[in-house]
């Protein structure tokens, strides 16, 4: 039980990522539209920050206090997340000085960047914590459910968060599944360490 629900939270980052990307382009698209530049540097800025997170968890991931820094990325990232809505008021308006492009690479740098890497580091480091047997099935399955809480996020954000909730309600929650997610860590750290020394 305490691998499935650690297996869990590489689905719920999966499906904040998401919902983050496509928020983005809804508090981007009053400032810079929904144009390619829009598109691409979001998309672009979101994917960078991503890889960095990658590289920084798979460095942590071997580190005795891996999980600990899980734990702190996933605070740090719902506490950001919840901001953003109130944050992008005090930096959009001037982020646009900086033309389409630039402006909305800057934008996305300052409103996901951050998030964006700290969930980036999440997959890595689950892969080390659940790691039983051989490294590729270890990896493809982490993977595969962050993909697959990736693929919901998308669904859940376009189909009924945006147009139901509003924007800022969908940042909270998105933020709240982060929270969940820390909240269900917690037992579930104590299972995998007990079975360890079993």
């Amino acid at each position: 039980m305490g691998r499935a629900i650690t297996l869990g939270v590489a689905f719920v980052s999966g499906w904040v990522v998401m919902m983050l990307g496509l928020l983005g382009a809804r508090l981007l698209a009053p400032y810079f539209g929904y144009s390619v530049y829009q598109w691409g540097a979001l998309i672009g800025g979101v994917l960078t920050a991503l890889t960095c997170g990658y590289y920084l968890g798979g460095r942590i991931g071997d580190r005795p206090h891996a999980r600990r820094f899980l734990v702190w990325a996933l605070i740090l990232s719902a506490a950001w997340i919840m901001l953003i809505p109130h944050l992008a008021r005090l930096s959009l308006s001037w982020s646009r000085d900086f033309g389409p492009v630039w402006g909305a690479l800057v934008a996305t740098t300052l409103l996901l960047g951050l998030p964006s890497a700290l969930l980036g580091t999440v997959s890595p480091i689950i892969i080390r914590l659940t790691f039983t047997g051989g490294v590729a099935h270890a990896a493809g399955g982490v993977y595969a459910l962050s993909t697959l809480g990736s693929i919901g996020g998308t669904f859940f954000t376009s189909f009924y968060a945006i147009p139901e909730l509003g924007t800022r309600a969908s940042h909270y929650v998105a933020g709240s599944l982060l929270i969940a997610a820390i909240v269900a860590l917690a037992p579930a750290g104590k299972r995998l360490r007990h079975l360890a020394a079993v």
